[in-house]
């Protein structure tokens, strides 16, 4: 034994026990243990579509759905419209007046970053509109799950912001 480690069991006001293995205090961040302690309650599957919005911090998480779903909007389109161009051809029936839909969905997404209400209205109405239009010009097509995601996305997304704003009004 050296002099530390004598010392340390000498003292007797020292408890040189190791903590219990369902402590968390203290260790918070270290992997696989949570505030809610070594198990954490199971989520629900639905809490991707319907996430709960208890706090401001929750409220951003829910809000930033619809941010990226209208920059997801806007890449997508982007990237068409260049494939169009590049290629000559006309894929999705999309020309060269998307690119107003891209600056939409862009003004829409910096919006919803900010956390603006009337934002994220916009977003989803626009979204809905859009769908509708492309059901009724093309016969083929109907709404489909990317559809109803992002429809959800646009949901929360006021959700979020709605409840951000109240949280920030009651601090």
């Amino acid at each position: 034994m050296d002099e530390n480690s004598s010392q340390l069991t000498s003292n007797p006001s020292v408890d040189n026990t190791p903590a219990p293995i369902n402590t968390i205090a203290g260790h918070i961040n270290e992997p696989g243990i949570s505030k809610e302690g070594i198990n954490p309650p199971k989520r629900s599957a639905m809490q991707w579509i319907w996430p709960d919005i208890t706090d401001i911090a929750s409220a951003k998480k829910a809000a930033k759905l619809g941010y990226q779903v209208s920059l997801l909007i806007a890449g997508f389109t982007t990237l068409v419209i260049c494939i169009n161009i590049l290629f000559h051809i006309n894929l999705f029936g999309i020309d060269l007046w998307a690119f107003l839909d891209v600056f939409s969905f862009l003004i829409i997404a910096f919006g919803i970053y900010k956390l603006n209400r009337g934002v994220a209205i916009a977003g989803l109405l626009l979204y809905c509109f859009e769908e509708v239009i492309t059901i009724r010009t093309i016969p083929t097509s109907s709404i489909n799950f990317t559809a109803v995601f992002f429809i959800i996305c646009y949901i929360n997304s006021i959700r979020g912001t709605f409840a951000y704003h109240k949280y920030i009004s009651k601090k």
